[in-house]
């Protein structure tokens, strides 16, 4: 992608931000949750066990493209673009963070 297109233009913040998806392992995804819910039968009153996949609050959802992200419900233009705006920023500076603060020192965990 041609780096021009991805700074806006200071050049010091990005406008658009390129992730590559996890593949996970059949049953390994930690960015879902399998919740498992009784319901009992009024009338029978059988119970049975209703799963279903939840969105999960980890780490991994920072890999996750902002465009697959519930913003596109939003009708408000303006309101759409500050909130993408935001998340640009905030992402930005988790990655600043994760490389000036946490990759110089993660050595350490292993000696």
């Amino acid at each position: 992608t041609d780096e021009k297109m991805l700074l806006d233009n200071s050049g010091l913040m990005p406008i658009h931000i390129d992730v590559s998806k996890i593949e996970w392992l059949p049953d390994m995804n930690l960015t879902v949750k399998t919740v498992k819910k009784t319901q009992k039968n009024k009338k029978t009153k059988q119970i049975r066990v209703v799963s279903k996949t939840e969105k999960a609050d980890t780490f991994f959802n920072f890999f996750s493209n902002i465009d697959d992200l519930e913003i596109k419900n939003i009708e408000n233009e303006e309101e759409r673009k500050m909130i993408l705006e935001s998340l640009l920023i905030s992402d930005y500076d988790l990655t600043c963070e994760i490389e000036t603060e946490m990759i110089p020192k993660v050595y350490k965990l292993f000696y």
